[in-house]
């Protein structure tokens, strides 16, 4: 569905790492998956980025949800998580201001001043998007036509649209 997204776009690419990873440690059958991290995608990403030996050329950055950045201290080694690829903040309900954000990053208790300076800097200048991954779903699920309903058609690209519905996803 990402690949239906983003076609046409040449700035974009989709890249199934943590995708592949997985497929490869099931055909492993004496071996337990392990988990999958966020750090370790970025890793793997900036090292291909880099291994043409000219050093870094490409900045990574992470569009995250309020939520997620609220909740980023418990990601293992978030603090290099932030290092290869500075997070950039999607304000959505129910944390819709910038100081909503800011005053709950104060009270997890783990950035200093300086750090909640620049967590200010990292809010997009995005609109505000009242919408769950949750809430479109249960729409898929109960929505007569896919492609007409006008929900759907606000929260999805139309090539996504299309394959759910080429696929009889959601039902």
């Amino acid at each position: 569905m990402l690949r239906a997204a983003l076609a046409g776009d040449p700035r974009a690419i989709v890249w199934t790492d943590e995708i592949d990873r997985a497929a490869r440690a099931a055909i492993k059958a004496d071996t337990v998956p392990e988990p999958s991290y966020m750090v370790d995608t970025l890793r793997r990403l900036r090292s291909l980025l880099d291994s043409g030996g000219e050093g870094p050329r490409h900045a990574l950055r992470l569009l995250i949800g309020a939520d997620q950045a609220i909740a980023l201290h418990r990601w293992r080694d978030y603090r290099e998580v932030m290092r290869l690829a500075p997070p950039i903040v999607w304000l959505r309900s129910p944390v819709d201001t910038a100081e909503q954000l800011l005053a709950a990053l104060f009270d997890v208790g783990v950035w200093s001043r300086e750090e909640l300076a620049e967590w200010r800097t990292r809010i997009a200048p995005l609109p505000l998007l009242d919408l769950s991954a949750t809430a479109v779903r249960e729409r898929l699920k109960t929505a007569p036509s896919t492609l007409d309903d006008p929900f759907l058609r606000r929260a999805l690209p139309i090539r996504v649209l299309e394959y759910i519905s080429q696929n009889n996803l959601y039902r």
